[in-house]
């Protein structure tokens, strides 16, 4: 895309805390300078957030996927449309104006790419559709209002959060010049907070405690040259820690001891912190917990000289493994399901879809066990699903997925019986998840999603037994 800079960002932060009766939140993220990310950041966003909105019941797998895929890129495209193009920031240009009749739905759909932006930039890749976590309100809670919180986000148990705790996020935008100011957007996102989230704190979700919960709000005023982002919690977000010694740039580190509570605060850093922070960018804004990680598993592949498999025996790959998690079983069965959904892989799609309705039997049936796919690459290769009409479109773009996050996720829903609450799976390392190297560029998100935009050179065509979890070819 025709991006001058290529990189966009959202620079005016506000982090709004509200006293929530119960407590405040059991982890807090570094809060960042600045959120910056690329177009393909942002269309990987639009598409899964669509994907998610989209409902289970009464549509098929094939319906799903075409609603997703011929609404995403449009959207972005319809987005492109109207961004201030060569300006820094992510801001629209005052042409926003002229289509005052479609400014509504634009702004929602920005809203929720971008909630979904900071998310994946606190390290919580694994995500569900707030319909489809199962929600039960906490006893003792007077609810009148039953609307549940938009997305359901699983950090894995890492950043302070302990496995099978949830964080619950309802996303706003508005893209006008009442709704768009920063007090304005400051507003939507304690109402958004207050009305869809502060509810459900500490309420059950599949067996999983949601603690913690965030209204976000976007907001530019067309024509301004400026963006605001709020974010409305129980928790106030940490300041700034010290640089770490591993040479990464900082981002949304995990932090230890709660903050003193107040009313509401906005974060402010005098210029001298600001000089010796770095800016969070989506591929190079780790978790200091994740670099530990990374590290750890660095040495453990160098001590063993073993080449993982990435099986049971929790293997790493020679020369530096990836980090892992362990996010809640139906969080990460419905993230998968809508990452599969997307790549075209409609058989693996429905195999979890069967087992998040209580059907695992259908796997057995010969029409749904096996998987085809085209596998693309070779440093980190890339499952896009086949036939050919799932696999490109738009006309040479696709979504996909890394091999080694399909191979994982597939081998535990082949297990028999029932799956443990929580899955160990493995993250994308951050030196990963950008490739440029000549026959392809594609971009991934944490729990393996990627974006293909540019691919030449051979494919190899490849065979998923979804019963017994492994390679048929």
């Amino acid at each position: 895309m025709n991006w001058k800079p290529p990189r966009k960002s959202i620079s005016d932060l506000n982090a709004i805390h509200v006293p929530n009766e119960s407590g405040d939140a059991v982890a807090h993220f570094e809060w960042p300078d600045e959120i910056a990310f690329e177009w393909e950041d942002l269309v990987m966003s639009l598409a899964r957030t669509l994907a998610m909105a989209l409902p289970e019941k009464g549509l098929t797998q094939e319906e799903r996927l075409q609603l997703a895929r011929s609404v995403a890129m449009p959207t972005a495209e319809r987005i492109n449309v109207f961004l201030e193009k060569e300006e820094a920031e992510f801001s629209f240009s005052d042409k926003l104006e002229i289509l005052a009749d479609i400014r509504p739905a634009i702004s929602g759909e920005v809203g929720a790419a971008v909630a979904d932006l900071v998310m994946e930039h606190f390290n919580c890749h694994w995500r569900s559709n707030g319909n489809d976590a199962g929600f039960v309100i906490a006893k003792g809670v007077d609810v009148t209002d039953e609307r549940i919180p938009d997305f359901v986000y699983d950090p894995g148990g890492k950043g302070g959060f302990e496995p099978g705790q949830l964080i619950a996020v309802e996303a706003k935008g508005s893209l006008s010049k009442t709704g768009g100011p920063r007090p304005a957007i400051k507003r939507l996102a304690k109402k958004a907070f207050g009305g869809q989230v502060k509810k459900y704190l500490g309420a059950k979700a599949d067996g999983c405690l949601i603690a913690a919960g965030y209204g976000v709000a976007y907001g530019s005023v067309p024509g301004s040259r400026e963006s605001t982002l709020a974010i409305a919690s129980s928790h106030r977000f940490q300041t700034a820690l010290q640089p770490h010694k591993v040479p990464a740039p900082l981002s949304a580190a995990a932090t230890g001891q709660p903050a003193p509570a107040e009313a509401e605060a906005e974060l402010h850093h005098d210029e001298e912190q600001q000089e010796d922070r770095s800016k969070m960018d989506l591929r190079t804004a780790p978790q200091i917990e994740y670099r530990q990680d990374e590290q750890r598993s660095e040495r453990e592949a160098d001590d063993t000289g073993g080449l993982g498999d990435g099986g049971d025996d929790g293997g790493r790959e020679r020369g530096g493994g990836r980090p892992r998690a362990t996010p809640a079983r139906r969080v990460a069965l419905a993230n998968y399901e809508t990452v599969f959904q997307l790549c075209g892989a409609l058989a693996a799609a429905r195999s979890i879809r069967d087992i998040l309705s209580d059907e695992r039997t259908r796997v057995a049936e010969t029409a749904d066990r096996f998987q085809e796919f085209y596998e693309i690459g070779d440093d980190e290769p890339i499952l896009i699903g086949s036939p050919y009409r799932y696999a490109w479109w738009y006309p040479d773009h696709s979504f996909g997925i890394s091999a080694k996050s399909a191979e994982e996720i597939l081998k535990i829903i082949a297990q028999p019986g029932e799956l443990p609450p929580s899955l160990d799976l493995s993250v994308v390392p951050f030196d990963r998840r950008r490739i440029r190297d000549g026959a392809i560029e594609a971009n991934f998100q944490g729990d393996g999603f990627a974006f293909l935009t540019s691919w030449s050179g051979p494919y190899r065509d490849r065979t998923w037994d979804l019963r017994e979890g492994a390679w048929a070819d």
